[in-house]
């Protein structure tokens, strides 16, 4: 996968791992008492509510969720990490020419113009980064 694609991934799984964390918390809301207002005439039928055994089910499985993603965030982090040291090895324009193109989405006439380099050499770097 490439830097870019993570960065998307990454981005994705941060999100998810919010929303099941709000899902803990208001789950957790629904096990706190509540007040009842007794001046009320009271009304036949209305329902049956979450037993606590529904609510803490639901609170352990959004738990494990949000701890998945917390696992595959750092999987991904580790990724990042890898590849920006391969990246390190190539001096800085190869890998600010490479940023341009994967990141950025410049196309290849955008990059020659801006480095001065030949249609030829821009993807001559360009396929010599996705190679490493």
């Amino acid at each position: 996968m490439e830097l870019f694609e993570l960065k998307e991934v990454i981005e994705e799984t941060e999100a998810d791992r919010r929303s099941w964390e709000r899902k803990v918390q208001r789950y957790r809301e629904e096990l706190e008492p509540k007040a009842v207002d007794i001046t009320k005439e009271k009304v036949a039928g209305g329902g049956v509510g979450r037993t606590i055994e529904d609510v803490m089910d639901s609170i352990i499985k959004a738990e494990i969720m949000a701890q998945r993603c917390k696992n595959m965030l750092d999987d991904y982090y580790q990724e990042v990490r890898e590849k920006e040291e391969v990246y390190q090895k190539y001096n800085d324009r190869d890998k600010q020419i490479y940023v341009d193109k994967m990141f950025y989405k410049l196309n290849t006439a955008q990059m020659e113009i801006k480095y001065g380099l030949s249609k030829r050499q821009v993807n001559r770097i360009i396929k010599k980064m996705k190679k490493n």
